[in-house]
């Protein structure tokens, strides 16, 4: 019997196993991996993983089992997984896939939902996690153990999730698109690129550490930026001009409202 499982080892999979092993949570030999790609399943092996033939062995030789594939493809992993009597914890960190969709499948299962997002690579990650009402505690603790492990965590109820994945899951690949332009239009304007992007990317992390630690308002904050007939103020202008912050929100709204489109 292993410890832990994991079908399906993407970006976020293998992230979140490295995080497994560098912390101690579990070894590597207590861990049994299913990939459905066979490159990818030798090269595992090789790397000294234990792999399963099938989605079914990792459901019935591991103690606790991650889901870490995307959403369209439990349609297709669920109906070989069925089990009326299976009573052990079940992780997902697929958007949009319900614990009532998973528990149709597997109807006594313990479900933890999880929406971590990509800066957990780096040990930087912002989780959210929230569970079905037959997960204990202590299970819930050892979910939250592996995450917190590599950033920080919050404990929310499932009907939030979806509203998660707009406030945090997508959020990076958005802040990477606002840092590209930055960075570009420093370079045209005369920058070298290197020096653009570390004064973009230090001044991105800066303010995400005035918004954790300081006791102002966000309001507050931009206005400390600002100076009268300044240039922050000339910049703001023009971000209100093309109404920057209703456009922000509708981002926010359509990852919502997918999110939800893929709930089962």
């Amino acid at each position: 019997m292993y410890a832990f499982g994991m079908i399906g080892v993407g970006k976020m999979g293998s992230s979140i196993l490295k995080a497994i092993i560098t912390n101690h949570i579990y070894k590597k030999e207590e861990v049994l991996l299913y990939v459905h790609n066979p490159l990818q399943k030798q090269q595992l092996s090789v790397d000294g993983w234990h792999t399963a033939q099938c989605e079914k062995d990792v459901l019935e030789q591991c103690n606790q089992m991650m889901f870490a594939v995307k959403p369209q493809a439990f349609e297709q992993i669920l109906p070989k997984l069925v089990d009326k009597e299976y009573q052990r914890v079940i992780i997902s960190i697929a958007a949009g896939i319900t614990s009532d969709y998973i528990q149709s499948f597997l109807p006594k299962a313990k479900v933890i939902r999880v929406m971590p997002n990509t800066p957990l690579r780096i040990g930087k990650g912002a989780t959210a996690i929230s569970s079905s009402s037959n997960v204990s505690s202590f299970e819930l603790q050892s979910v939250i153990d592996i995450f917190s492990s590599s950033g920080m965590v919050v404990s929310i109820e499932e009907s939030q999730m979806d509203a998660v994945v707009a406030v945090s899951g997508s959020l990076p690949a958005y802040v990477y698109y606002f840092a590209q332009a930055v960075i570009e239009q420093g370079i045209a304007d005369g920058l070298e690129a290197e020096v653009a992007k570390s004064l973009c990317a230090s001044t991105i992390l800066g303010a995400a550490q005035m918004i954790l630690t300081s006791s102002e308002t966000l309001e507050e904050l931009i206005t400390n930026v600002c100076s009268p007939k300044g240039t922050t103020l000339e910049g703001l202008q023009v971000l209100k001009e093309l109404h920057f912050q209703d456009i922000v929100k509708a981002c926010s709204q359509a990852v919502t409202r997918r999110s939800r489109e893929l709930s089962k």
